[in-house]
């Protein structure tokens, strides 16, 4: 993989990740689910699980301690969106929206993540 695409992929992917939260807050709103907790547990169901697949495949930039975190903190997001995900399949609408709150260990997975894909980004420059 070259540094160019992969620079303009983690961008792509942040970008996404960002609308994806965007999409389950609307999704708690309208007291729907936005994918199933299965889904949204899976890696390679979003633009950033495919990134970090195709990042997982290079020879050194997956050796990166700054990836492993990268990896690591899309797992644990991926965890409590599905656990928001749950809710909003069960009909526990507000639960839902509580977990979505400024808080909540969604956002703070999901800062942690935006966090940790820049950092990646920045010591590969």
């Amino acid at each position: 993989m070259q540094n160019d695409k992969l620079f303009d992929d983690i961008k792509d992917a942040i970008r996404e990740h960002k609308r994806w939260v965007l999409r389950l807050q609307k999704a708690s709103a309208c007291s729907g689910a936005n994918g199933t907790s299965d889904d949204i547990r899976r890696c390679d169901r979003c633009a950033m699980g495919n990134w970090i697949h195709r990042v997982a495949e290079h020879p050194t930039m997956s050796q990166s301690p700054h990836f492993r975190t990268v990896a690591e903190a899309h797992d644990d997001f991926r965890e409590a969106a599905a656990r928001v995900s749950g809710l909003l399949v069960d009909g526990r609408h507000a639960e839902a929206r509580e977990c979505l709150d400024g808080s909540s260990d969604l956002n703070r997975h999901s800062d942690a993540l935006v966090a940790s894909a820049t950092t990646f980004w920045l010591a590969q420059r």
